[in-house]
């Protein structure tokens, strides 16, 4: 088990290195509204329903 502890570690510090970089000065964001709901039509599916301002 040694070799999955040390590839574990390894992995934990590539992630936690990318914490130390330099942050960008724009980010793309996306807001999605909708709402899911269940609907019974012979059998029960859920749908999702836009919620937003139309």
């Amino acid at each position: 088990m040694p070799h999955a502890q040390s590839a574990l570690v390894g992995a934990i510090e590539e992630v936690t290195g990318s914490y130390h970089q330099p942050l960008n000065e724009v980010y793309a964001a996306v807001f999605i509204e909708a709402i899911v709901v269940k609907v019974r039509d012979g059998q029960v599916r859920a749908h999702c329903r836009h919620a937003g301002p139309t």
